[in-house]
Parts: C-alpha cells; structure tokens; sequence
C-alpha cells in the first residue's frame, strides 16, 4: 500500500519548497524555454513536493501548471461567464513557487474563451489570475486555444484573431519580455482564428493512443505511435517559430506491444523532428497519467536525460 503524508505534513513541505523559491527572475530566453523534456501538470491542486521530485527524477526540465480549465463555447455574450480556475489561486501560486525552487522552468497554461470579459478576467494589472503567478516566478504563459475557443462566440472584439492579439498583448504587457505561446492539437495547427504566426512558440498536442473499442494497427501510418508526430512539420505549414511536441502518457498500451515500445516510437520520431532547430523540446500530457501508471513512469526513467 502506498504511504502518504499526514496533511499537516503535506503542507509544511509545501510550504517550505515553496518559500524557498527565487524571487522572480529576467525572462528565459525562448529556446531555453522550450527545450527538453516537459510535462502538463493537469491537477495543481493535488500536486506537491512529492509529486514534482518524481517528475525532477525522471528527466522532466519544464512544467505546464494548468491555471484554468476547459469552458463550453460562448453562445450569448450577455451569459459569457468567465473560465474557472482549476485550484485555489494560492495552490497555484504555491505551486510556482516549489516548481521554481526545484529547479524546473514554469509555463503557465490557461484555456480562455474570446471575450473581452474573461481576457480581463486573466490579464487585467493587479487583479487578473495570472498576475500572482507571473510574480510568483512563472517564465512564461501559454494559452490552450482549441475547439472551444474557435467554435464560441467572440464578445467585445471584431473577430477570434483581433481578441488573440489582445490576448497575447495584455499577457505581455504583465512583465516586460516575458514569452507567450499557444498549445492547440493537430487538427487545429492550420486554423487561422489561433494567430498561431504572433505567437513565441506553439506547442503542438500530437496525441497516439489505444483507446478500448477505438485503437487503431500499432504501425498504423496515420495513428499508430509516431505517426502523429512525424505529421506535425506539415500540419503547422508556414509558421516557423519554435514548437514543443505534446505527446501523450496516457492509453500507450497496444495489442502485442508493450507501453514503452510504443513510447518510444513516438519519442523517435519526435528525435527526428529534433533535427530542425525549431523543434527543441517535448511535453506530455499528463503528469497526473505519467505518475499514476507505473510502466509510463519506468519508460521516462529509463529515458531521462
């Protein structure tokens, strides 16, 4: 049976990485930002010291704190509502603070709908969500824009792309050269309502999995492991800046092969990607996958660099 730390004990260690953590420092050059191996950090409020020294061992440079999540597209600008946290702003700042102190580059992902009110809601000076956490030491911001975001309504704003550029502009303005990128999966790279081309990096969700009752051939060109990957140069087109490949930690088991046979074909081709200087670094989605299922741990052990 695992053990686990009696609450009282949970956050005095918490609070102690947490308070050890460096004031905030000049912004990251962008290819240090991006490079590596990273990791989604899905449920911040059940994430602490424990759980970030796993992911420290096992190779991982750089987490993605999930501030806010996933929101039904806006359909009446007058019942918009703004998108929720996804903890306690204390958690997540806390959270900064000890991913910080272990070492670890901290982006911090938000979903956000294209409306004028929950932009504010994020990046307004002094009040908005992600200030206490670009103060608590965030390197930088990224923005999960996907279906939601291009199939709502855009409120207070001429289209998605003028609300996407207020977005990035009012998120820059929070600290000055701070980096902002956009994380969107691969059916969405071509998509013009992200204005993918202003934003610092994309990182690019790139998801093979075996799903019960929809998995397809392991050396399936399309879906099997690798593939997905392999189609990311030409589903981004034109945009040339830098771009993290999001890979997937969940659902890696195939008929007749193991977790990280699959794993690894995937990171081979992410490998070859890695060739182009664009491609500097790699995330999975998602720790709360990647420390609960223990031959997707052992993969990444055996793997870290």
């Amino acid at each position: 049976m695992k053990r686990s730390l009696p609450a009282c004990a949970f956050a005095l260690s918490f609070a102690a990485s947490a308070a050890i953590a460096a004031e905030p420092s000049t912004p990251l050059d962008i290819s240090e930002l991006t490079q590596g191996r990273g990791v989604w950090i899905q449920q911040p409020g059940k994430t602490g010291p424990v759980e970030l020294d796993k992911l420290v061992n096992a190779g991982v440079k750089r987490v993605h704190i999930m501030a806010t999540s996933s929101a039904a597209p806006v359909s009446d600008c007058k019942k918009e509502g703004n998108s929720r946290a996804t903890t306690a702003q204390t958690k997540l700042v806390d959270l900064v603070r000890a991913s910080k102190a272990k070492g670890l580059i901290v982006i911090v992902t938000a979903y956000v709908k294209p409306t004028r009110s929950d932009i504010d809601a994020l990046t307004a000076p002094g009040q908005g969500l992600l200030v206490p956490l670009i103060e608590a030491g965030a390197d930088a911001v990224e923005f999960d824009l996907e279906g939601p975001w291009s199939r709502a309504g855009v409120c207070g704003f001429d289209s998605h792309q003028a609300a996407a550029n207020a977005l990035f502009d009012a998120t820059k303005r929070l600290k000055p050269g701070i980096h902002v990128g956009v994380t969107t999966h691969l059916a969405r790279a071509g998509d013009p309502k992200l204005s993918l081309q202003t934003a610092d990096w994309v990182a690019l969700q790139a998801y093979e999995k075996c799903e019960v009752g929809n998995c397809v051939a392991f050396d399936d060109k399309q879906e099997g492991p690798g593939a997905r990957v392999a189609r990311i140069p030409s589903a981004l087109g034109s945009y040339k800046g830098p771009v993290i490949v999001g890979m997937a930690a969940f659902n890696q088991k195939w008929p007749a092969h193991t977790v990280a046979e699959a794993m690894q074909r995937s990171l081979d081709a992410y490998s070859r990607l890695g060739e182009r200087p664009e491609y500097r670094g790699y995330s999975y989605w998602s720790a709360t996958w990647a420390l609960k299922d223990e031959a997707v741990y052992s993969f990444l052990i055996a793997t870290a660099k």
